[in-house]
């Protein structure tokens, strides 16, 4: 039970994350193998966001410094790690 007297919610669905300094995705790949569903993806490099592209056939990776990237640019997730 939480603080306030809430219960804690219940998992009901996909667990979505987001995934800063994402690199090529290992972070994204271990979060994937443990059932939590990758929706956003930053890193600076193309490169190493052509990779993360490849790898989880995705579109979610936004190549940009983190510093000028705006919330709203960034959807609602279950977790925001960074790695």
């Amino acid at each position: 039970m939480r603080q306030n007297g809430e219960m804690p919610r219940r998992f009901t669905g996909t667990r979505t994350c987001a995934d800063f300094f994402a690199g090529i995705g290992l972070g994204s790949w271990g979060l994937q193998r443990a059932g939590w569903q990758p929706v956003f993806a930053l890193d600076r490099d193309e490169a190493k966001a052509a990779a993360y592209r490849h790898h989880f056939q995705a579109n979610h990776y936004l190549v940009e410094d983190i510093a000028t990237v705006k919330g709203k640019h960034i959807p609602d997730v279950d977790l925001a790690h960074a790695s």
